[in-house]
């Protein structure tokens, strides 16, 4: 899974999305934008139900600060999801995961 934010997607700018111009973008650059097409999470929990080199190769999480996360069963990742991250193209094997997203309650 390449760059990105939870329940956000790169998008161009003035790009259409089921023929809509999209308005309400958070521009990032000057020809490029994000675009939540669900309700933006605050909070992300990874829960691991597999290891790391024993059920699988690959699947590394990865910040933009450079911390790697090798999954291991039973830990627990959590992390704003305002942070850029990406996870490494599994090689081999099952990767395992639970994802829980949080939200602002209204």
């Amino acid at each position: 899974m390449n760059w990105h934010l939870d329940n956000a997607k790169i998008i161009t700018h003035k790009k259409y999305i089921n023929k809509e111009l999209i308005h309400d973008q958070i521009m990032i650059s000057d020809r490029h934008g994000l675009y939540y097409y669900l309700e933006k999470p605050i909070i992300s929990l990874i829960i691991y139900e597999s290891t790391y080199n024993h059920d699988f190769v690959g699947g590394i999480l990865e910040f933009l600060d450079g911390t790697k996360i090798y999954p291991q069963r039973g830990m627990y990742i959590l992390f704003d999801s305002n942070e850029v991250h990406r996870v490494t193209k599994i090689l081999s094997g099952t990767r395992i995961n639970y994802l829980i997203k949080f939200y602002q309650g209204s």
